[in-house]
């Protein structure tokens, strides 16, 4: 027998169309029963609000759109004022625990962060998601990320988290260093006219890595082989760079680590980010190369 011929395009594959339109044509059906049982719970709830048990004051109709696995479903549900909470709501969304102007819906959310997780960008959960049919920024899934991050912060967990099944240690390296901005008088004219025409600001950035993720080569110089990188803009304030840093400690399994060390030099707004956010599960370290500079220059000035 003669193998086929593989290299026919995807597209004439007839097995593959066949597929493909059958997938889709469940996809469909499977959108259409959730839509209608959506509709059913949103009817069966009626105007009535879930605080007060009262009907809704001035309650009205409005469209409702959800994105769900299976793609968007439209709802009308009934919204109106609540006498108790003095608040405009949507029983169907009280009931379904949704904040207002929220589409998500908790099954294809808990599918992005875990598909966020495991690819390690959110460019390619984008990616990842639209092969199974779910076209979404990546904008939208790190802003679902934060969010569910949030929530974990704020509800945490009250049993140990189970011991990881391969022990690992994580590094998370903070620092500043200067970069070259253009200052206000930066145009002028003509060279030689004295003006301030560069300033110099810190960015601040971190490196967050498994320590067992590092390698050698014939050389013996050391690599790291995956390592994650933060940075912000200059001037930005340290509480939103260590709210960036620790999203990403947690997202790179600090809650399972055996040990964490957080390396950094003498800075006080480094102290103070590992006080704030790293003092309890790590171990801070003043790396060699500031410890060692600094204790010169006072061997210097002594001796």
């Amino acid at each position: 027998m003669t193998p086929a011929n593989t290299t026919h395009s995807t597209s004439l594959n007839p097995l593959l169309k066949i597929e493909q339109e059958v997938l889709g044509e469940g996809r469909e059906w499977t959108r259409r029963q959730l839509q209608a049982r959506l509709q059913a719970e949103a009817d069966r709830l009626g105007p009535v609000s879930p605080h007060s048990g009262l009907k809704l004051k001035r309650a009205r109709r409005v469209a409702m759109v959800l994105r769900t696995v299976c793609g968007p479903v439209k709802l009308m549900v009934w919204y109106g004022h609540c006498r108790q909470t003095q608040h405009s709501l949507s029983p169907a969304r009280e009931a379904w625990h949704m904040a207002a102007y929220h589409q998500l819906t908790p099954e294809l959310e808990q599918r992005l962060c875990y598909t966020a997780t495991e690819t390690g960008s959110f460019e390619k959960a984008a990616r990842m998601a639209a092969a199974w049919d779910c076209a979404i920024s990546d904008d939208a899934i790190h802003a679902c990320v934060g969010r569910k991050g949030w929530q974990a912060i704020e509800n945490p967990l009250t049993d140990p988290l189970p011991g990881p099944s391969n022990p690992f240690t994580l590094v998370i390296m903070m620092d500043g260093w200067l970069a070259r901005h253009r200052a206000v008088q930066w145009g002028e004219k003509p060279p030689e006219k004295k003006a301030e025409r560069i300033q110099w600001h810190e960015i601040k950035s971190a490196v967050i890595f498994r320590l067992e993720d590092r390698g050698q080569t014939d050389g013996g110089r050391r690599f790291l082989i995956h390592k994650q990188v933060i940075a912000i803009p200059a001037n930005t304030e340290p509480a939103e760079f260590s709210q960036a840093v620790y999203r990403e400690a947690i997202r790179m399994g600090m809650a399972n680590a055996q040990k964490v060390y957080v390396i950094q030099d003498g800075a006080v707004y480094l102290w103070s980010i590992f006080e704030d956010r790293f003092a309890k599960v790590a171990q801070g370290v003043l790396d060699f190369y500031h410890a060692s500079d600094h204790l010169w220059a006072l061997a210097h000035e002594l001796f």
